[in-house]
Formats: C-alpha cells, structure tokens, sequence
C-alpha cells in the first residue's frame, strides 16, 4: 500500500515536470496539454484530493475544446471526467451544464454555428 501511494506521488511530480516542459516548448495551448492536465486530475481524484481534480480537470475541458475542437473524442473523454470530478466534489448542480453537452447539441458553440 505504502509502495503504491509513493509511485502515485512520484508519477504526479513527473507528470508535473512534463506539464511544465510541455508548456515551455510549446506555449499554453497544445493537445499534449489537455492530456497532461487530465492526468493529474486523474492523479489527484485518486489520491483523494477532489477538489484539485476538479480545477485540473476544468483546464483540460477549456484547452481541449479549443485545441480538438467540441465534437472531438478527447473533448468528450474530457467531458466525462468532469461530470465524475463534479459528482465526487458534491457539485451535482454543474453535472447539468455538463451532461447536456455529453448527450445532445446544445453546447453554446454548436448553436452559434450552422452544422452541415
């Protein structure tokens, strides 16, 4: 157990130095990013530290519709991660401008937008 707990702690440095390089190479807007940030959302969700999930978690919605787009696989991989992190912080309320988006085209960009 205790051989578990500090392999997640050292993976969330590492992945914490990735985050950083990444964000030095590439600048603050990158796919990579949105993976990375995901990942220590996932991190933190595990370690118990809901609340930090969450916030990684909303950053890597926001780069990854920017940077994939709405209706891209990650974008929705994002999506569902958010709706657990807002269950397992007792947000239930925010799951209902989540879920719409998972389920059917009502997000705000997708009504703004003709789709062919």
């Amino acid at each position: 157990m205790v051989e578990t707990l500090s392999s997640l702690v050292s993976s969330y440095e590492l992945i914490s130095e990735a985050l950083n390089l990444l964000n030095n190479v590439y600048g603050a807007m990158h796919p990579e990013i949105a993976q990375c940030l995901r990942m220590l959302a996932r991190l933190n969700y595990i370690l118990g530290d809901h609340a930090e999930a969450l916030s990684f978690q909303q950053k890597a919605v926001l780069m990854s519709e920017r940077v994939n787009g709405v209706d891209h696989p990650y974008t929705i991989t994002e999506y569902v991660h958010l709706a657990l992190y807002c269950f397992a912080n007792n947000q239930v309320g925010s799951l209902f401008f989540v879920l719409p988006v998972l389920f059917v085209n009502s997000h705000y960009s997708l009504s703004r937008s003709p789709r062919p």
